[in-house]
């Protein structure tokens, strides 16, 4: 008879919440029950209750609630518990009011710890006086009642142990919150196993999947755990069912966060790992290569052994964590992974060219140059062979390259620029334009996708790059011809004939300048010939236009003397050496810089005094100051366009 009642109670009360649920009611959960009402609740006289107001409906639901009140009171626990197949203390006539505990972590954190504690052992349902324990216990704690925090968390614990329904899993939850807080390991260690225990008791993968993770969520929220904890974690986790790991109910999310809390240094930590990293969704696989532990061979070789999954995507995450890791020895793996020929897409070979840049920026740009295949330097290939010409790997070359800001990273992409054929002679002069004219500096690579800092934002698309900083209109555009060389003025004069030179010519009859024979020795004419020559002097001395420089010199520099910086007005003489040492130089040039407060100058040299039309392949720029003397060291620049060094 009692189970008859207590069935229709719940058809009712399963009613009455899917009648809610329609109509977008919420639950009045903020009623709630004083002192006074709880004594009252659990006390002989349930017919003295508050009647329940509304429909001839709500009046019987009140009805049977009192009634297995007093069959509850009469018979026992024990008996009520093997009859409803729920738990003894769950309150009938709170749940006919719904007024139900959901509101009681609110009501126990707004008064005083000691009050808070008293009301939440006052709770008499397991899930709530478990939740209602622990959440009094930061408060107590924070109060500086150590011993009764501790106790409330243990009270909290057992308290989990007494739930029988499907909210066991948020009242272990609760329960291990407040031990890990009070900082009982032993306990907590306790509780996670058997927490862990009932989530493994759920037959359904999916149902199992959900209580596990309600597990691993909560201690990932309670922050840095205790070894002893992690160490219960670690046994624990895979359950008595290890197959169960590998289902599709296992998802990517549970994964991560599991793996995020194990010890890395841990025998139960291998063979979970080993359970996962071999799970048939590729999403899984990626969250095992994203998130495992990285110390020791056995995760090393676990984590390379991956290079060869048959999924793209998953051997990119390898490629990516070996580039995050730091490590310079892997980057042998990624370099035969091209070589072998294992790389097959697009993405693949520029994930590897990305992280060879990040594990040595410089060691590896003789095996970029090997990826351009015919496009590359001979002469920079150091150990490595040529690659077959591959788009994909060339277009991956490319894109390090320009992110590389170093000398010899320019030095390729001008060489490819030179040598580039059809459409990829189009790439490579966009390329060099955009870069050719930027100084160099330290490497600015894309923002790896495993840097916990990485968005959406952080995606980097070369072609979009280009078409901003070297659209393809700047390349067609014609240059302008130049114009004709204009030549100056002839600046030799004759040199006057002396006395024997005037003789032989009356002897052997030469003719001077305009025809005639010089027979006249005397001075008027060399009086002529020196008007002749002021003459020639001025027409050279005069302003003379030189037309366009075939070539100049753009020289930007900071002055600096210790850690004070030029200022004002400075004359400098600028001179090219042809040696370091070299005491003469082959072309001067005198400016008066101002300098502002930083000391920061640029300059166009050559626009007054042209370059030598034949410079050496290197050469050396000294400053010449008025007051200070010369700069030291001097310059070294090079032939090679957007070269400099010093």
């Amino acid at each position: 008879v009692t189970r008859n009642i207590f069935d229709e109670f719940q058809l009712l009360r399963r009613e009455r919440d899917h009648a809610r649920a329609m109509s977008g009611t919420p639950a009045p959960s903020d009623v709630q029950l004083d002192q006074a009402e709880v004594a009252q609740a659990v006390g002989e006289d349930f017919l003295d209750l508050a009647e329940a107001g509304g429909t001839p409906e709500d009046d019987e639901f009140l009805r049977l609630a009192q009634g297995l009140e007093k069959v509850r009171r009469v018979r026992g626990r024990d008996f009520f518990t093997r009859i409803s197949m729920v738990s003894g203390d769950m309150s009938f006539v709170d749940a006919a009011r719904g007024a139900g505990f959901e509101g009681v972590e609110a009501s126990v954190a707004q008064k005083d710890p000691i009050e808070g504690l008293a009301e939440a052992r006052n709770v008499t349902e397991p899930f709530y006086r478990a939740r209602a324990l622990a959440s009094v216990v930061p408060l107590l704690k924070k109060a500086g009642h150590e011993d009764e925090a501790r106790q409330a968390a243990v009270e909290a614990l057992e308290a989990a142990r007494k739930c029988q329904t499907t909210d066991v899993d948020q009242a272990y939850n609760a329960a291990l919150t407040a031990l890990i807080h009070v900082g009982d390991d032993e306990r907590a260690a306790v509780a996670v196993k058997e927490g862990l225990d009932h989530a493994h008791g759920y037959k359904e993968h999916d149902e199992r999947a959900a209580s596990l993770m309600r597990v691993v969520s909560t201690l990932m929220e309670a922050g840095p755990l205790p070894a002893r904890v992690k160490a219960s974690l670690s046994r624990e986790i895979l359950g008595k069912d290890v197959h169960f790991w590998g289902k599709k109910a296992v998802g990517s999310a549970l994964v991560e966060v599991t793996l995020s809390l194990l010890s890395p240094d841990n025998d139960d930590t291998l063979i979970f790992l080993q359970k996962v990293v071999a799970h048939p969704d590729l999403e899984v696989r990626k969250s095992v290569i994203r998130t495992m532990p990285f110390t020791g061979d056995a995760l090393r070789n676990m984590l390379l052994s991956h290079l060869r999954d048959p999924e793209v995507p998953v051997r990119v995450e390898v490629i990516e964590r070996i580039g995050w890791s730091g490590e310079k020895a892997l980057g042998l793996y990624l370099v035969n992974h091209v070589r072998q020929g294992h790389a097959t897409s697009d993405r693949e070979k520029r994930a590897v060219a990305l992280n060879l840049a990040r594990l040595d920026a410089v060691r590896y740009v003789p095996f970029l140059n090997a990826m351009l295949g015919s496009l590359g330097h001979k002469s920079m290939l150091g150990p490595y062979k040529a690659i077959k010409d591959d788009e994909g790997l060339q277009m991956a070359a490319l894109e390090v390259l320009y992110h590389l800001n170093s000398r010899d990273a320019r030095r390729l992409l001008f060489h490819t620029s030179e040598q580039g054929k059809g459409a990829t002679n189009e790439l490579c002069k966009r390329i060099w334009h955009a870069v050719k004219s930027a100084p160099y500096g330290d490497p600015e690579l894309p923002r790896s996708p495993h840097d916990p800092a990485w968005t959406e934002e952080d995606e980097f698309d070369l072609l979009q790059v280009l078409d901003r900083d070297a659209p393809l209109e700047a390349l067609e555009a014609p240059e302008p011809e130049p114009e004709p060389e204009k030549r100056p003025a002839s600046t030799f004069k004759p040199k006057k004939k002396g006395l024997f030179g005037r003789l032989k010519a009356k002897i052997f009859g030469d003719e001077d300048g305009e025809g005639g024979v010089r027979t006249d020795l005397g001075g008027d004419e060399d009086e002529d010939e020196d008007e002749g020559d002021a003459e020639v002097d001025e027409v050279a001395a005069g302003p003379v236009d030189q037309g366009r420089p075939a070539a100049a010199l753009r020289f930007e520099a900071v002055l600096l003397e210790g850690q004070e910086a030029f200022s004002g007005k400075v004359p400098v003489q600028f001179a090219l050496y042809t040696d370091e040492a070299a005491a003469d130089p082959v072309w001067r040039e005198r400016h008066d810089l101002s300098l502002g407060e930083t000391g920061h100058f640029e300059v166009m040299l050559g626009l007054r005094e042209r370059l030598p039309p034949a410079l050496p392949n290197i050469v050396w720029l000294g400053m010449d100051f008025d007051n200070s003397g010369e700069v030291q060291p001097r310059t070294r620049i090079s032939r090679a366009r957007s070269v400099v060094q010093g």
